[in-house]
């Protein structure tokens, strides 16, 4: 009986792996295979030159530059569902739901709601072949060519398919950072362009509830502060079904579904924040600060969010210079030896 039982365990273990579907193929693995140490990867990668070499959009920014000899504009220098969203925005390349060789899959969620990238090298018939970074392997290039099938390449643990930008390897650099506006990092991600169609808006909700600011335009992206039903916030941009905002020292995303907006921006509050913008610009440029605090034997703290409820990662001795790559309203983002986050501008002096 014993034995019985045997051949029929494996004659099941046999038959699972005849119908496990394979994804071999010739044609993509033609193609050279990711070389981390290109340059693409490495000094010619603005992630890796931010502080931020090891993360998906870093592998996928390399990937493009390395085999099309593309480098994207700055509509993809932001996490990596902003790429989807910003590209979507700008028109910088067509998008679509079908996967295409030489696209960038996009994926929205993840455990911070920052979402995910890939490059697709190839697609035979039902069969989508890729290149990740940051997903099997924290921090690198995942070092294989991975195959899912069109289904099931939607799905993946908490990460939900938005769809795919199709980038045309005819296209030069040059061609490409010409279908964008011309905006720094800082513009991309925090402050849009100011318009006249600025408003100022309240949440729509009841007096015992909250509204949520998210991080990313995703209700599954992390919650960055939050709104009373008597909050006035300014409005900076509409993104799909949410709005882009500003309220205090927070820029992030609520639903658009649980918003009232009760006026337009004034000519001379539109002149303040172009002014806001200006000082941005003249921030990215300059890239350096000196910590200057009141008492020597103080440190400034360096936060995951650009908050007071971030968590401390880091700090910093009064007289240091640090890198500034980001500015996020009264917070800088900085990179001081690796650590990347967020410390208060009050107590940053800008350097050449």
């Amino acid at each position: 009986m014993n034995k019985f039982k045997k051949i029929i365990l494996i004659s099941f273990i046999t038959t699972s792996f005849l119908y496990k579907p394979l994804c071999i193929s010739v044609n993509a693995y033609n193609n050279s295979m990711p070389d981390t140490y290109n340059s693409a990867y490495n000094n010619d990668n603005i992630f890796t030159l931010s502080g931020y070499k090891g993360q998906c959009t870093w592998f996928t920014y390399g990937r493009i530059l390395e085999k099309l000899n593309i480098k994207l504009p700055n509509t993809f220098y932001g996490n990596a569902i902003d790429w989807w969203y910003d590209n979507e925005k700008n028109n910088a390349f067509p998008y679509g739901s079908e996967p295409k060789e030489n696209s960038i899959a996009v994926w929205e969620g993840g455990n911070l709601g920052y979402g995910h990238v890939a490059f697709v090298e190839n697609v035979e018939e039902n069969q989508v072949y890729f290149n990740e970074g940051n997903f099997s392997i924290r921090g690198d290039y995942d070092k294989e060519l991975k195959c899912l099938s069109k289904e099931n390449i939607k799905d993946r643990g908490n990460l939900h398919l938005k769809g795919y930008i199709y980038i045309n390897k005819d296209t030069t650099i040059d061609d490409a950072i010409v279908n964008t506006k011309e905006n720094s990092i800082e513009n991309i991600k925090q402050t849009s362009s100011i318009t006249s169609q600025l408003q100022y808006g309240n949440p729509k909700i009841s007096a015992t509830s909250y509204l949520n600011i998210r991080l990313n335009p995703s209700i599954n992206s992390k919650i960055c502060g939050s709104l009373k039903v008597s909050d006035k916030f300014l409005i900076l941009s509409k993104v799909g079904d949410w709005y882009k905002i500003k309220f205090n020292s927070i820029y992030g995303y609520v639903s658009s579904q649980y918003v009232t907006i009760i006026s337009k921006v004034s000519s001379t509050e539109k002149t303040t924040l172009k002014q806001t913008t200006n000082n941005i610009n003249t921030v990215t440029k300059k890239n350096y600060a000196i910590v200057s605090l009141n008492s020597k034997n103080s440190r400034l703290n360096i936060r995951t969010l650009p908050s007071e409820k971030g968590k401390v990662i880091g700090s910093l001795n009064n007289g240091l210079k640090i890198h500034i790559i980001g500015n996020f309203g009264a917070w800088y983002k900085i990179n001081y030896n690796g650590i990347v986050g967020y410390s208060s501008s009050q107590w940053l002096k800008i350097v050449k």
